[in-house]
């Protein structure tokens, strides 16, 4: 899907700060949503890696999507959104890092539908590309895993929804986006109940990308 006539792409402002935090309360009803700092923090470490579309009509902010660069095996498959955040000030930030975080995207839901989150991964792929990073990596909630946690691990469940046996609202989608499913984190996100707290780790990988000398 191609994004609708009237929205804007560009990276994030210091004022947009109130707007995406609101639009955290939308989406996210149940998660303290960032604050201030945490937001201005974000765009002080790395303000390239801060996307937002804005909705030109109304100036206002209708899609965000966060990044900072890591190095992963400072991490491992095993960490926590809050430990690859740096408890969300991105204050981590590594320029000398080859993996590009994915840490959030988020649409206002009078938003949604309309291709914003498409073009978004797509302004993240080309700043890989640009950086000559070698690879987007992010956890991928599994809201559907509740409905068979009783039957199935979490990683025999992300199995099944990438066979497309099952389909998950969330992990289904990013599969069709073109990202890949490379394992689990079981206590990345604790207070996501309808995915057990775990999250499917998926990954985008640059074609382009060549190994430092």
């Amino acid at each position: 899907m191609e994004m609708r006539p009237g929205y804007v792409v560009r990276t994030m402002r210091d004022e947009d700060a109130d707007a995406i935090i609101e639009i955290c309360r939308l989406v996210y009803p149940d998660e303290a949503p960032y604050s201030v700092e945490q937001l201005l923090d974000h765009c002080q470490v790395f303000r390239e890696g801060q996307f937002v579309v804005e909705h030109e009509p109304t100036r206002q902010v209708a899609g965000v999507q966060a990044t900072l660069i890591v190095r992963w095996a400072e991490y491992g498959d095993e960490s926590t959104w809050d430990r690859f955040t740096g408890d969300g000030t991105f204050l981590n930030h590594d320029p000398g890092g080859h993996t590009l975080y994915g840490a959030e995207m988020m649409v206002h839901p009078t938003h949604q539908h309309h291709g914003l989150s498409r073009v978004l991964i797509e302004k993240t792929r080309e700043l890989v590309r640009q950086r000559g990073l070698r690879r987007i990596r992010a956890g991928s909630r599994i809201p559907g895993y509740h409905l068979h946690a009783d039957q199935m691990t979490p990683e025999e469940y992300a199995a099944e929804v990438a066979a497309r046996r099952l389909s998950d609202p969330v992990l289904s989608v990013h599969l069709v986006e073109g990202w890949s499913l490379f394992g689990i984190a079981h206590a990345y996100l604790p207070t996501d109940t309808e995915s057990r707290g775990a999250a499917a780790l998926i990954q985008w990988l640059n074609a382009d990308w060549k190994p430092p000398a």
